[in-house]
Formats: C-alpha cells, sequence, structure tokens
C-alpha cells in the first residue's frame, strides 16, 4: 500500500494573490444562519480571481479587493443569496475573507478533503 502526505505549512514569506489564482474563502466569516447554504457552498468550493484592486493603507500595508468567480452556483442560492454574488457569480470581497489561495487548483482540492475527512 501506498500513501502519500500532503502538508501543510504556514509560509512566512509575505505572497500576495494574483488574478487567475484560486481561493477558499474563509466561511467563518459567514457566521449567520441565515446564510448557512452559502457557508455549506463556499467551504466545498473553489472560487477564482478575476478582479483584483490594491490600495495602500498606512504604514506601506497593502489592502486588496477582489472579484472571485465560482462555478456552478446553484440557482436557488444565487436568488437566495443575491447580495453575496453578482449576476456572473463573482463575489467581492477583501483579502482577510480569504482562507488560502494557491496557482494550483488540485492544492486546494486536497485541502478540502483533508478538512472534510479531519486529516
Amino acid at each position: 500500500m501506498i500513501t502519500n502526505f500532503k502538508i501543510f505549512e504556514a509560509i512566512t514569506i509575505l505572497t500576495y494573490p494574483e488574478i487567475g489564482d484560486y481561493v477558499l474563502l474563509n466561511p467563518d466569516v459567514f457566521d449567520s444562519n441565515n446564510f448557512n447554504r452559502f457557508r455549506i457552498f463556499i467551504e466545498s468550493n473553489i472560487g477564482q480571481i478575476v478582479n483584483l484592486h490594491t490600495y495602500d493603507k498606512s504604514y506601506g500595508i497593502k489592502d486588496f479587493s477582489l472579484g472571485i468567480k465560482f462555478e456552478n452556483v446553484p440557482k436557488i442560492l444565487s436568488a437566495m443569496c443575491e447580495n453575496f454574488f453578482d449576476k456572473n457569480n463573482i463575489r467581492y470581497c477583501d483579502i482577510s475573507n480569504l482562507l488560502c489561495w494557491s496557482k494550483d487548483k488540485e492544492e486546494l482540492e486536497i485541502f478540502i478533503a483533508t478538512k472534510k475527512y479531519n486529516l
């Protein structure tokens, strides 16, 4: 039996997301019971950055406004949560709402699977 292990480490090098990167949103930002379906959707779906606006905060710290496109958003979800997605299934948020991002979609799929099975 062959077992593969993927180790997720906290990276101390400051990196920023770019257009085309894949992202997972932090579901803890949406803790209201009214948005339970939305939480379930963002916990298990990967979005892709399509818009990126950078602006400088004080002391040279950068902040970002991101447009994240999701595929296969259920019609009932987009109707119920119309303030979360625009007509093109894009969610606008800032960098603090991101759980993680990567240029490789497979890495985030592995991350979702490890959270699902508590590995």
